[in-house]
């Protein structure tokens, strides 16, 4: 769920994986694993993410738990 949100975020101010990771002292792999669902994202790193794309950890967290909640109301 929060990876499909990263690496939207990622797309949308144009910047890669591996400038992420670097922006967070992470690897790349980390971040791929973030993406991927490999490792789960805690709290602290949703709020350092959240710092580099000026938003909120909500919007890390909820971003894709709120389209598809408006694809049910427009199916139902």
């Amino acid at each position: 769920m929060y990876g499909l949100s990263i690496r939207e975020m990622c797309r949308k101010e144009g910047i890669t994986m591996s400038e992420l990771a670097g922006k967070l002292g992470k690897s790349k792999q980390y971040i791929s694993a973030l993406t991927n669902g490999t490792i789960r994202l805690r709290y602290d790193m949703a709020v350092r993410i959240a710092e580099v794309f000026d938003t909120t950890p909500d919007q890390i967290f909820l971003q894709n738990v709120d389209s598809s909640s408006e694809e049910e109301n427009e199916d139902g």
